[in-house]
Order: C-alpha cells, then sequence, then structure tokens
C-alpha cells in the first residue's frame, strides 16, 4: 500500500497526524488502512447499546466540564518550509482539519467527564482518535485506537467518536481517502 504521511501538526496544544493512504487518483490506489478500534457497540453488552449510545450523545453536551484538555502547548512549529507551492494546499487542508476539531474541545472534554468522576485515582487520561475520511471530506469511519489509548469505557469511546463523526472536515485536495489521527489527553483540575 502506497502511504504518504502528511505531518504532525501543532495547534491549539493538539497534535494530529495526517496520513494519506495514496498518492494518486485511479486504479491501484490503494484503499487506507481501516480505523484501529473495537466497534463501540462491542464494548457494551447485548442490549445496553442502546442506552449507552443515548447517555453518549447526552454526554457530549455538558454546560461545564470538569475535564481540562492537557495536551495544549504554548505554541510550535506545525510545518517545515522545505515543501513545492503544490503540497502548500494539503497543508493548509491539515490547518482546516486542526482547526475543525479542536473547536470541538469542549465536547470531547464533557465526554470524559463521567468516567474520570468514577477515577479518583487517575490524574490524566489519554484517547488516540481515528477518523477516516472520505475524499469528500466525509467520515467514511472513526474509533479509537484501543492500543494507544488508556480509557477503555464503552460510554467515553462513543461519546469521542461520536463528536468526531458529527465535525465537518475539508475535502481532500488530490481526492483521496485520509487517516487523521487525533490524540486527546486530559485530566482534573486539583488533582
Amino acid at each position: 500500500m502506497l502511504r504518504a504521511v502528511v505531518g504532525a501538526c501543532l495547534i491549539a496544544g493538539v497534535t494530529v497526524s495526517i496520513a494519506f493512504a495514496a498518492c494518486a487518483k485511479g486504479p491501484g490506489s490503494a484503499p487506507p488502512p481501516p480505523v484501529a478500534s473495537a466497534v463501540p457497540s462491542q464494548l457494551a453488552p447485548a442490549g445496553d447499546a442502546d442506552n449507552v449510545a443515548a447517555r453518549a450523545a447526552a454526554a457530549q453536551s455538558c454546560s461545564e466540564p470538569v475535564t481540562v484538555l492537557l495536551n495544549q502547548a504554548d505554541g510550535g512549529v506545525m510545518f517545515n518550509n522545505a515543501m513545492t507551492s503544490a503540497d502548500a494546499g494539503h497543508l493548509d487542508r491539515g490547518d482546516r482539519v486542526v482547526a475543525a476539531l479542536s473547536a470541538q474541545g469542549t465536547r470531547f472534554r464533557c465526554c470524559f467527564d463521567e468516567w474520570m468522576r468514577t477515577q479518583p485515582e487517575r490524574k490524566t487520561a489519554e484517547m488516540m482518535l481515528q477518523v477516516l475520511l472520505s475524499p469528500d471530506g466525509s467520515v467514511a469511519d472513526a474509533g479509537v485506537d484501543p492500543t494507544r489509548s488508556d480509557v477503555q469505557d464503552t460510554l467515553t469511546t462513543m461519546c469521542v467518536v461520536s463528536v468526531a463523526s458529527k465535525v465537518e472536515y475539508p475535502p481532500s485536495p488530490r481526492k483521496v481517502a485520509t487517516l487523521i489521527e487525533y490524540p486527546l489527553k486530559v485530566g482534573v483540575e486539583g488533582r
């Protein structure tokens, strides 16, 4: 499979990796890898999936989240300048993807609230969100990589995936599917 990694972004303190699954459109282009995640409904007991989905939808709209985003930095270099002018448009898309996800910060924080309340010994929690975008920017798949997340909670996972699935993403300039990895690190003030 032909994959070119566009880069790692640091905007508003949140790092995002955007990996292009194919460099060219047409015959022979390999599809992007699937999102590495257990299906949230498989994490929930049978018959409880609808209840968890309803609770996840409600969780993302809290008014004052108790968690804070911890992966915020004072600044950083998003990309270096060693690129062609043709590649610049692709990096602009990266900025727009990061801005779209960053705008959901409060909703992401709300997703972690209930779980963090039940984990008084925990100071932080980390989750690697993965979103597979179709060439037009619509969400083809979304999940959480359980191997790079220390939150193995169905409600929290479904909530984060739900928030990410509702975001409006820009289309691919190269008309290829795009895998986005968006790390979330949260904590509770005073712990």
